[in-house]
């Protein structure tokens, strides 16, 4: 394993990062200092993140790096599978979570938009057997912005706080952000969670409307609104690299594509 370059198009306050390659892989690692005395690293969906002292040597946390290189490998190895396994094959009769719940896609030709509609075995999502993948997109990024709003409105009311503008978000290592200038932002993709999962995200980022941080006010103010915060975190974290990725079922004359 050998640090490869420094990325230095990061704007002020970010946090630095390094491209590293580990086991023929190029990962960009996530360095981030604080007062704290000891090395920690971490890796998830969002990729790798190490924590260090201000103070620490370039050399110290490359060697750091290094003595955890097996581990590493491990953990990309596993995500990557988790990433293949959680595609979703879109045809006709194809089933999706959205929000928990169970909708079956029907492929339907000489329509230029989804729909939605309850069928005899339960909610449908209707798609033109075009193009189905961008209008199941757009189709799920509506659900999720109505979704979000009710739920963001519901907590501000338990907090007593304004309600405030409500965006949805495709960043890719975040699943959430709360800005007093610009609201809060949701991926639009927790709507493939359960909804208990994306509501917890949704008090996470309401929480932040009063503590801009991650105190210990913080967590306690989230126990008021999510009291089994510490179990939804740890599912998120467990779901978030298997999120699904659509797939469009090949044809007998062609290939399959990927969104």
């Amino acid at each position: 394993m050998k640090v490869l370059k420094r990325m230095r198009d990061r704007r002020h306050g970010d946090p630095e990062r390094h491209v590293v390659e580990i086991g023929g892989r190029e990962l960009t690692i996530e360095l981030v200092r604080s007062p704290r005395r000891t090395l920690s690293l971490r890796i998830d969906e969002r990729g790798l993140r190490v924590n260090a002292p201000h103070a620490a040597k370039l050399g110290t946390i490359d060697g750091f790096i290094r003595g955890h290189a097996e581990w590493i490998g491990r953990q990309v190895g596993r995500l990557e599978r988790a990433r293949l396994g959680a595609r979703l094959v879109i045809d006709d009769g194809a089933r999706l979570p959205v929000f928990g719940e169970e909708v079956g896609v029907r492929l339907v030709d000489g329509r230029r938009s989804a729909a939605w509609q309850q069928g005899s075995q339960g909610a449908e999502l209707l798609l033109p057997r075009g193009c189905p993948l961008p209008a199941l997109e757009r189709a799920l990024r509506r659900r999720a912005r109505v979704w979000f709003g009710q739920r963001v409105e519901a907590y501000c009311d338990r907090l007593g706080e304004p309600v405030p503008a409500v965006a949805l978000s495709s960043a890719r290592r975040r699943w959430g952000s709360c800005s007093r200038r610009s609201g809060i932002r949701l991926h639009w993709k927790l709507a493939l969670l359960p909804a208990a999962l994306a509501d917890y995200v949704v008090a996470h980022e309401v929480s932040h409307l009063r503590e801009m941080n991650h105190s210990k006010g913080f967590w306690d103010l989230l126990a008021t609104l999510y009291p089994d915060w510490r179990g939804a975190r740890e599912a998120l974290r467990a779901r978030a690299g298997c999120l699904p990725e659509f797939v469009l079922a090949a044809d007998p004359g062609g290939e399959a594509g990927e969104r």
